[in-house]
């Protein structure tokens, strides 16, 4: 009988860890969804780089706002590796040093699976983000205008100034689990499933 449950065994313990995987925030993915090399996004340009990137379908449909970075991967890291700390609900980010230009393409029609977007106009402004433990950036939390960002230099202060702010890795983490909602039900769907076939081919 071990013979037979070890190749399920193995099987289950495979499609465990492929989810685990699949499910991952990435700097990749980030610079997929954010970073554009692009010197302009029109209408046009917002509907062909949400097609092209793969980023207007969502599991609920389509995708209602989309930032874009003008401005090569290597300078938007810097976001990461020279940025100030920044606070944001009791969870500590990077802001840029520097302003970007954005553009945001913010949805304007959607019939099932066809998604149009339309460009909002460009602006400077700086970046905060959640950075990964290689210095690159992994989830953009928000941009921000001079007036938003405060003084070079200043931390923004904690809505809750009697807890310490979290680490990056804290924030990352955060992320990843807000991002992972239906995972835990995926694997307890894999376990019923798998416990399923271990008990007929015992039976």
């Amino acid at each position: 009988m071990a013979s037979r449950i070890a190749p399920l065994l193995g099987l289950f313990l495979l499609a465990i860890s492929t989810t685990s995987v699949s499910h991952a925030q990435s700097s990749k993915a980030f610079q997929r969804k954010h970073v554009t090399f692009l010197d302009h996004i029109d209408h046009n340009q917002c509907n062909s780089e949400m097609r092209n990137k793969r980023i207007s379908q969502t599991d609920t449909g389509c995708k209602r706002l989309n930032t874009f970075i003008h401005a090569p991967e290597q300078v938007v890291d810097q976001a990461c590796t020279s940025g100030e700390p920044y606070v944001i609900r009791n969870q500590e980010y990077k802001k840029s040093p520097q302003k970007f230009r954005i553009t945001n393409c913010r949805l304007s029609q959607e019939h099932g699976n066809d998604c149009e977007y339309v460009a909002e106009a460009s602006s400077l402004r700086y970046i905060v983000v959640a950075c990964d433990q290689n210095g690159r950036p992994v989830h953009l939390e928000r941009t921000l205008t001079d007036a938003a960002a405060g003084k070079p230099g200043d931390k923004q202060p904690s809505l809750n100034p009697t807890k310490k702010p979290s680490n990056s890795a804290s924030v990352i983490s955060a992320h990843w689990i807000r991002g992972q909602g239906c995972l835990c039900m995926g694997r307890l769907g894999g376990v019923l499933l798998f416990l399923s076939f271990v008990l007929f081919w015992c039976l």
